[in-house]
């Protein structure tokens, strides 16, 4: 009983509190715990007694404990656990949004990068190297960068330069913009989100570890303490020497010797020293379990504090974060919006010019490239009949029939003559929309045969362009064949190396890829006609002797330009030979075909250079079959009568305006052509093909009779004087462009309307009823005044002028045929842009109308060779 009470005192003084007691495995356990209980009660007494506190305020720490969450227990591990798997799942969520972030910041810098070489290609200078190229000089890279930009300018054109100018703009502000929101959400979701999962889940791991193992070495001094043998038995325990258990069995042993040996003196002594000195070891041990305990305690309180405040600051930190990312995401889309916003006001003044072009260009070309395109296809439809005519008659005589046999034509050349092959690709040049004036210096061009000098060549016949000026004869080969000829050198080309090649194409103005060889000079050179049989069975061959190369075979692509290569290189030669230089009369013994031709290389065609030209002469019937001799007399009358330039009174002009009626110098040409086939349709009379009514219209109205019209209020315009024949150019466009664009010299009545509606209103009307009555010189000036041709009269069955022109009667009191004007006055309408296809109101087109209504056989015959009927 003694030795009880001494060790509970230890305990209760030492303030461990024994929650778990093992029970003895011995029969009488009941007695054992019985005793053990009054033992307990005694104790308790006897340490309330003797006023230890701690033994008291133990025991309530003891009663706390048993509900402290974070007490050794079942419910704290599950909670840590919980909470530390939580974590693991928020750090891998976090670490996917970390590197999902790092991955769209690394597409949106590739995007922005992606995005800036777009706004500088925008800007026209994209494409160059942003290194110092090795031997280019950074001034030699800025002038050639400056090149480059002017002529993708002068390619765009400069309403497109400048959307793009704004677009680049737009693009480049906004490029710089996601930069910035690219940078926002990497340090955002990424590293703040990176930082903060590695961190928290680093302190956790450690502090979870700090606690397992304090919690662990508590547990394991507290059971070897716990789990010692009763103080009943005898002797100690050899295997523990060192613990609170053999400290107990110990001082068991002490206290069955004091009971014994009560009576002596000497031995009591002894045992007195022993006890002391055993229960001082007790006690520290008790003390080293309390520390242990108290140590897993805080451990425990650390991990679950860092837990709950991790959750806070979860919300906090990772929320801020987020947050600043949103405010980011907001900046950049107004910072967008408002670049967008302020960029509007330049964007809808470039798309109201845009839509005011397109809609011009509705009107006025559309509508010209439809009546171009309707007439193609007339003729398309025309040739397929004739194709399908020929077929018909070629399967009869393959079958012997005689009747088509006896009537078909065996020579080639009459065969060719008969469906006008040669001639077909001069009638479509001459009525093509896309006209470019010919080179003065160019007499002679067009496409040619060559025949190569090899022995033995793939190709022994290469067609190629050949050009004679007045001094030599030249074609242009094409750089592409040489290239493919060495592209195999080429395949260590660096890429700037074949983007400078480029640029200096496009620099020097040979982007073409067209190399011209010279041949041969003029005045040295000796034309040989060949026959078919010395040029391997190939007709319209001839060759050029020279005395120092060799003879150089060249076949044209048919009659007409053999003769005109033939005819030109020997009237250039003897030109050469017999004044030194070309003669002006040169051009007009070149050959019989037009000199327009479509553009080679580089051709500049504005929208006022589309032709209107009614229904055009596609078919073999359509054209005038005219003699020389017939062209000639209409071309000496017509230059007599207008002895002079209608502009500038240059002597002896041959170039006509066919829908102004006059005459007019080479240089005043020039400018006409220059004001758009709209204003003036310009031709030669010496190398153009006129039909007999071009010929006739000019005949009919001339200088004379236009001329006053058109400078009716000239001498009441200060400051305007008519050029001389020596003016230079820029006087000689200011006046024509007045007279005739600007319409600065014409009269005007008050009592023709007070407003350009109204004037355009009154004229139309004096078209129409000039046009009844043929009055070729009221329609001139109808016409000068803006009168509209198509215009249709409700009083009159929805007739237009063309309409009423066909049916004007020929005068009672005459039968002369040059009195009647009345093919003249169409002829001039047609000009002017009149449609032979417009429907009445009774659906007839203006030849179904003259048939109908009995119009002479002039006019009928005139309308059927326009149509091609």
């Amino acid at each position: 009983s003694d030795l009880v009470d001494d060790i509970a005192e230890i305990e209760a003084q030492s303030g461990l509190t024994v929650h778990k007691v093992e029970e003895p495995s011995t029969n009488d356990s009941k007695e054992q715990s019985s005793e053990a209980e009054s033992e307990t009660a005694s104790d308790g007494d006897s340490a309330a007694k003797s006023g230890h506190e701690r033994s008291s305020s133990t025991g309530s720490a003891a009663a706390s404990s048993a509900t402290s969450f974070i007490a050794d227990s079942p419910y704290f591990d599950a909670f840590t656990n919980a909470e530390i798997q939580s974590l693991a799942v928020m750090g891998e969520t976090l670490h996917g949004i970390s590197e999902k972030a790092r991955t769209l910041t690394r597409t949106g810098t590739f995007m922005s990068e992606a995005s800036q070489r777009l706004a500088q290609c925008c800007k026209l200078r994209g494409g160059f190297p942003l290194e110092p190229v090795e031997g280019k000089s950074p001034e030699e890279m800025k002038h050639l960068e400056e090149e480059v930009y002017q002529h993708r300018k002068m390619a765009i054109g400069d309403d497109m330069t400048k959307l793009l100018m704004v677009v680049g703009s737009l693009v480049d502000e906004i490029a710089e913009a996601q930069i910035n929101l690219c940078r926002t959400l990497e340090s955002t979701l990424g590293d703040t989100f990176e930082a903060f999962v590695n961190s928290e889940l680093q302190t956790v791991n450690i502090l979870s570890h700090e606690a397992t193992a304090a919690t662990e070495t508590a547990e394991s001094l507290y059971s070897k303490y716990i789990t010692a043998k009763s103080p009943n038995l005898e002797g100690t325990n050899s295997k523990d020497k060192d613990g609170p258990g053999f400290m107990r069995a110990a001082w068991a042993g002490r206290g069955r010797s004091r009971g014994s040996n009560a009576g002596r003196g000497a031995g009591g002594a002894e045992d007195t020293l022993t006890r002391a000195t055993l229960a001082a070891d007790l006690r520290v041990q008790l003390d080293q379990i309390r520390l242990a305990q108290t140590d897993a305690e805080v451990k425990r309180f650390q991990l679950m504090k860092h837990l709950i405040d991790l959750k806070h600051r979860r919300n906090f930190e990772l929320g801020e974060s987020t947050m600043a990312l949103v405010h980011g995401m907001r900046a950049f889309h107004h910072h967008s919006s408002d670049v967008v916003a302020g960029s509007l006001p330049k964007l809808h003044r470039i798309q109201e010019h845009q839509v005011s072009l397109s809609t011009n260009f509705a009107d006025s070309v559309v509508p010209k490239w439809h009546a171009r395109q309707v007439d193609l296809e007339k003729f398309l439809k025309r040739v397929e009949k004739d194709e399908l005519e020929a077929s018909r008659i070629a399967h009869a005589v393959s079958a012997g029939d005689p009747k088509f046999i006896d009537r078909q034509i065996t020579k080639v050349d009459e065969i060719e003559k008969q469906v006008r092959l040669w001639e077909l690709p001069n009638v479509i040049s001459e009525t093509s929309y896309f006209q470019r004036e010919k080179l003065p210096e160019i007499l002679v061009e067009g496409w040619l045969y060559k025949k190569s000098s090899a022995m033995i060549s793939l190709q022994p016949w290469q067609r190629r362009w050949f050009v004679m000026d007045h001094q030599a004869i030249y074609y242009y080969r094409d750089e592409n064949e040489k290239k493919s000829a060495s592209g195999s050198n080429n395949k260590n080309q660096s890429a700037w190396e074949a983007a400078s090649a480029w640029v200096d194409d496009v620099v020097e103005g040979d982007s073409h890829s067209a190399h011209r060889v010279k041949v041969c000079d003029v005045v040295l050179t000796t034309v040989r006609e060949l026959r078919a049989a010395d040029a391997q069975d190939r007709r319209f061959c001839f060759q050029l002797v020279t005395p120092s190369e060799k003879p150089l075979t060249l076949q044209a692509r048919g009659p007409i330009e053999y003769r005109m290569w033939i005819d030109g290189i020997r009237a250039n030669a003897e030109a050469q030979l017999v004044h030194g230089n070309h003669s002006d009369s040169l051009n007009k013994n070149i050959g019989k075909s037009s000199a327009r031709r479509a553009s080679l290389g580089n051709c500049s065609v504005s929208e006022d250079e589309y032709e209107d030209q009614g229904e055009m002469d596609l078919t073999p019937g359509l054209a005038d079959d005219q003699s020389p001799a017939t062209k000639s007399r209409f071309i000496t009358e017509i230059m007599a009568a207008n002895p002079t330039c209608a502009d500038c009174g240059a002597a002896n002009p041959d170039w006509a305006s066919l829908n102004l009626g006059v005459l007019v110098c080479v240089e005043c040409s020039g400018v006409h052509r220059s004001l758009g086939v709209h204003v003036s349709k310009v031709r030669s009379l010496m190398l153009d093909s006129l039909s007999e009514s071009d010929y006739k219209l000019l005949l009919a109205l001339g200088n004379e009779t236009v001329n006053p019209i058109w400078e009716g209020n000239v001498a009441q315009q200060k400051g305007w004087t008519k050029p001389s024949p020596g003016a230079d150019r820029k006087a000689r466009d200011e006046w024509i462009r007045s007279k005739y664009m600007w319409k600065g010299f014409l009269v005007v009545e008050d009592s023709d309307g007070s407003s350009e509606e109204e004037r355009v209103q009154k004229y139309t009307k004096d078209l129409f009823d000039a046009a009844k009555m043929a009055d070729i010189v009221a329609m001139a000036e109808a016409l000068s005044h803006g009168a509209s041709v198509n215009w249709k009269d409700p009083n009159d069955g929805g007739k237009t002028a063309l309409h009423v022109c066909v049916l004007a009667k020929r005068p009672d009191d005459s039968n002369d045929k040059d009195v009647w004007l009345g093919k003249e006055c169409a002829e001039l309408l047609i000009q002017n842009g009149a449609k032979m296809d417009t429907l009445d109101g009774a659906h007839h087109n203006v030849l179904d109308c003259a048939l109908l209504a009995g119009a002479s056989v002039e006019m009928v015959g005139y309308l059927t060779k326009k149509v091609g009927l």
